[in-house]
Parts: structure tokens; sequence; C-alpha cells
């Protein structure tokens, strides 16, 4: 009985893997079917071909469905019984589909064509037939780009005008085009089609036909250019030479963009007795004076000019030390450190001035900013002020500074009484000054040049960039000054700051264009930077060179500016100028009230590298 149950359990699971066995095959099959397409018609795009003698046409067949599996033609060939008057092989077809008429093909010959995929035809008649252009259409009407410079120079620029282009009927008996521009200055075009880009203007590319139809197609095409903006120069846009010297670098011209499709640089000069100038901006200089070369590009339409200054020999000269502020008192309602080292100082036989006065005595001018008064009135100013001995002036003289600025926001602490006892002071111990504005301006003579010197405080006291222009310009054309020095207190800017702000500039840079030849600027406290313009330098800070004040130590670094002025004939030269570093106390946190010179390298290098990151 058992065994019966075994031998029947297998025969049933032997029925089950033959059944399994089966539907798998079964899907098997369902699958080849389903990823098999059939090709259910084979036709050509073109059913009818005409063929102008020597003229050639590719069949393009087309499979129905266009995803059928088999897409392949196995053979090209032509229907035999359908010749008719093309008996020499007039018409001919390749491998791939190409039909070809022969040259002397007789008008009129036709066959029948045909491809075969599988078990499927295609079928073409095919005429020989001949035809003129009925018309030409380009795939553009009109066309517009820029050209850079490189494009301009190396001929790069192109495009491909018979791309797109359709001649109809395809069939015509002469095919052959011809590419014609009314402008090949603008853009040229060769007997392919291909235009090439040359200049700046407007042109019409033509495809003429050229048999007997007279048909063209045209294509409007506008070459623009890029556009110069500017040109910049080296040096500030001046440069100053000795007589006769000869300089190939100085201009420096540089067009921007450098995509500029006419970059070249021309230059002429205004008088040729100052200097000339060849066509690479290599300058000649003559005997002396001064002039301008003028350069334009971009066919004129961008300008700049440079100034040439020729140097007179043995001109005239003097030289200038300058400091910052110097505060020779304290506010007598607050602790102080002023008259406790001064006397200190002076019990051990120094001047505050002990370490500067060598290099203020090396010159012939010595120019400071005295932001105190000496007075011994009472002090009318709230908050922080200072007020210093009429004896102090004393101080200055013999410390070696011999003209102060007392054009600032401090001077008048002890009121205009006070104002005046500083100013009694001053001329009492010999140290010239200068007060507010032109009316309080002071011209002096240093060997044998008129020297102007003037002050103004900004901000909400009153001196403007316009006023700062109109006192400056009095000084050179009514006063005959032919050296002016500029002191701008820049009341405007916050104390304890080192920054350049945009209105220091604009008032600074007013004075050098009205032609004060050096602008002194005071008040930020904290040495700040020095700008070139227009061939002069602006000190826009020095730092306090004399700090009397407060007890503490603020910013330490300050320093001695040293210039020289050349007067030649028509123009003084600023010449290159000299920093002298210092702290204004030679303790940390201390105010000991003695400027000291530094000789140590880190410490001169840290002043000299605030000048540099502060300046515009």
């Amino acid at each position: 009985m058992k065994r019966n149950i075994v031998k029947v359990g297998m025969l049933m699971l032997l029925v089950m893997a033959l059944l399994l066995s089966s539907l798998a095959i079964t899907g098997l099959d369902q699958d080849a079917q389903a990823a098999t397409k059939k090709l259910k018609q084979l036709k050509f795009k073109a059913s009818t071909v005409y063929l102008a003698p020597g003229g050639s046409y590719q069949l393009k067949p087309v499979f129905v469905p266009s995803n059928a599996t088999y897409r392949t033609i196995d053979e090209w060939g032509i229907v035999q019984s359908t010749l008719i008057g093309n008996t020499d092989d007039a018409i001919s077809i390749d491998s791939n589909g190409l039909l070809k008429a022969k040259a002397d093909a007789q008008v009129g010959a036709r066959i029948r064509v045909y491809a075969k995929s599988g078990t499927k035809y295609a079928y073409a008649w095919v005429t020989v037939k001949v035809s003129k252009v009925s018309s030409i259409t380009l795939k553009r009407k009109s066309y517009k780009t820029s050209l850079k410079y490189a494009d301009r120079i190396g001929e790069t620029k192109k495009l491909d005008m018979a791309y797109g282009m359709k001649l109809i009927p395809y069939y015509a008996a002469n095919q052959e085009i011809l590419w014609e521009s009314t402008k090949p200055d603008v853009a040229s075009v060769d007997q392919n089609g291909m235009v090439t880009m040359l200049n700046e203007g407007t042109t019409y590319i033509y495809a003429r036909a050229t048999d007997e139809s007279n048909k063209y197609a045209r294509c409007k095409v506008t070459v623009t250019a890029y556009r110069a903006k500017s040109i910049t120069v080296k040096n500030g846009g001046l440069i100053t030479l000795d007589a006769n010297q000869v300089i190939g670098d100085a201009i420096g011209a540089t067009v921007s963009p450098d995509t500029a499709t006419y970059p070249a640089v021309t230059y002429t000069t205004r008088d040729t007795n100052v200097c000339t100038v060849d066509s690479d901006g290599k300058i000649t200089a003559g005997a002396k004076g001064v002039t301008y070369i003028d350069m334009t590009t971009d066919n004129g339409r961008i300008k700049k000019s440079f100034k040439v200054q020729v140097r007179t020999a043995n001109a005239p000269s003097f030289s200038m030390s300058a400091v910052g502020d110097i505060v020779m008192g304290d506010d007598p309602r607050r602790t102080s450190n002023f008259y406790k080292w001064l006397k200190k100082h002076t019990a051990d036989g120094n001047s505050i001035f002990k370490e500067a006065k060598p290099f203020f005595d090396n010159t012939d001018i010595t120019i400071a900013n005295l932001e105190s008064p000496l007075t011994s009135r009472s002090m009318q100013k709230k908050g922080l002020g200072f007020r210093g001995k009429k004896s102090n002036a004393t101080l200055i003289k013999d410390g070696g500074i011999t003209h102060v600025n007392i054009a600032n926001n401090h001077i008048r602490d002890c009121g205009g009484g006070g104002y005046s006892d500083t100013k009694s002071a001053l001329r009492s111990s010999g140290v010239t000054y200068n007060g507010f504005n032109y009316s309080e301006k002071k011209i002096v003579e240093i060997n044998g040049i008129r020297v102007g010197l003037i002050g103004f405080q900004t901000g909400s006291y009153g001196a403007t960039s316009a006023s700062i222009k109109r006192d400056i310009g009095k000084m050179k054309s009514k006063d005959g000054c032919e050296v002016v020095i500029a002191s701008i207190h820049f009341c405007e800017v916050p104390m304890y700051t080192y920054k350049v702000r945009s209105k220091q500039k604009s008032e600074a840079r007013a004075a050098i264009s009205a032609g004060a030849d050096v602008v002194l600027g005071t008040h930020p406290t904290y040495t700040s930077g020095i700008e070139y313009y227009k061939g002069k330098y602006i000190n826009y800070c020095q730092g306090t060179f004399v700090s009397a004040g407060k007890t503490a130590v603020g910013s330490r670094k300050t320093y001695i500016m040293q210039q020289r002025f050349v007067v030649h004939e028509g123009f003084v030269e600023a010449q290159g100028f000299t920093i002298i570093p210092f702290w204004n106390s030679p303790d940390k946190k201390e105010n000991q009230v003695f400027p000291t010179y530094l000789t140590n390298q880190a410490d001169i290098d840290a002043v000299v590298a605030q000048v540099r990151k502060y300046s515009p």
C-alpha cells in the first residue's frame, strides 16, 4: 500500500514539472513575439523623381512601422520591363540607392526602380527632365554680428551661407550658383558660399542662378564693431623729462576692452617744441616747457591726453618737511601728562622735538598743524579741549618748526580771544602761520620762489570743494604764487579712523585741480594713506606727532614727510617724497609727549605698511 502511495506521489510531481516547463516555454515564445515587430510596409519618401542630365538623387526609404525590428534594404534595382529611352543605361542606381543620370541622358528617359527589405518592396518612377531654376531661398534673409579685433585680424569670423539653401526645382538642369558680395571690404564670400567678416558696415550676399532664369536670393549682412570704451595710461597721465630725453614706454596706452575692433592708438603732440611723439608712443623731449600728447582710438571715437613736462636746467627749488597734529598744551579740566613730561624733558636738557629737529633743519620749511590755542584765557569748549601757554610757541620755534597751520577745530577752544593770543604768540616767536581760508593765507619767499600757504577746515565749519578750489585759484592767479601748499583739516571724518573717505578725496583733489602742489591732511588722528594725483601728492593724515591731550597712547604711528618742489618754466615739479617713521611716544602705554625716531626695522616697516595699506 505504501509503495503505491509513493508511486502516485512521484507521478504527480512529474506531471506538475511537465506543466511548469510547458508554461515557461510558452511564456518565452510570447516574450519573443512581443520583442519582434514585423515590417508591414516599405515605401519611398518620394515616389516620383526627376533628374536633370548629369544630376543625382538619393532615394530615402520609409519603414512602416518606424520601429520595425528589421529595417535593412537588402537590394536596390531597376524593374527592367519599365525601361523607356534608357537602353544606354542613361539612369543608374547604386547599392546605396543613389540615382544618377548621365550628362548626355536623353530627355524623357524613364525607369522604375525598387528597394527590397525582406519580403517588402518600394517603387519609384525616375524621369530625365530639363528645367530652369524657378527659385532660390537662403536660410537667412539678414544676419548681424559683432567683430572682435582678433576676428578682423585673423579673418576667423565666418558664416556658411550655403548651409540650408534651397534651389527649386532640385532637378534644374544648371544648378551652379554664383556668390557675390556688394561690399567685399565689409564681408567677402567665396564660391562655396562661405562668408568672411572683415570690417564694420553693411553688405548684401547674393546667390545667383547661372542659367537663363535670372533667379537669385540675398542676405543682408551687418557687421558691427566692439566699441572701445577707454584708453588708460601709465604714470597717472603725466611724465617729467629732462631736455632731449627719449623714452619709449612712458605712456603705456591700453585700450579697453581688449576685444575692441579698432584698438589702434594714434598719437599727436600739441607743441612739437616741447616734445615729439612717434606712431608707437615714443617721446622725444625738446628744450623745456609743458605740452600734451593727444591720443585717439576706435577711429577717433575715444580720446585721452597725456601731459609731458620738460625740465628747465638749473631751476630754483626748495625742500619741505611736514608733520601732522602737534598739541602743545592740555585740557586744564582733565588729567594730562603734557607738563609733567615737558618738565622732565627740560630737566634732562631735551626738547620735545629733539629727535625730529635734525630732520627739520635739513629742509627749507617745516610745517605742522598746531591744534591747541596758546593763551591763558579760560576754556570755552565743551568736551575735550586743549590749551597751551604762550611760551610754548618758543618750543615750536626752537624745535625746528617754521610754519604752522591753525585752521582746525581746536584752535578756538578758548574763544576768539584765545585765537588772537595764539597768532600773537606765534608772531613773537618767529613762527609763520596761516589761518582759515583765503582771508588768512600766508605768502612767503623761499629761495626766490613765491610760496603760498593756505588752510581749510571742512565739514560743518564751512570749507567745501568749491570754496577750496576758488581760494587756491586766487592764490595762483591773483597773488602770483608759484607753489601752493594746502592744509585741510578733514572735520567730516570721524576721529581715530584710517580709511580715506570719498569726501576727503573730492576735497583734496579739488585743491590739486585748482593748483595746489601738495595737500597736507589732518584731523583723523591716525596715520592714513598718500595719493598721487595729477602729478602731485595728497597726504590724507600723518597721525598725531605731539599728542598731549591724553595720558594713554592710542596709535603711536606717525612720520615726517619730506619733499622737494622745483619751479620749472610752466610747471612745478613735486618730486617724490620721503617718509621718516616716528612713534609719538617712546612708551606703548603712557603718553610721554616725545616724538621718537625709529631705528628698529620692524617698527619702520609697520609705519610704512600702514601708509601703503590705506593709500587710495
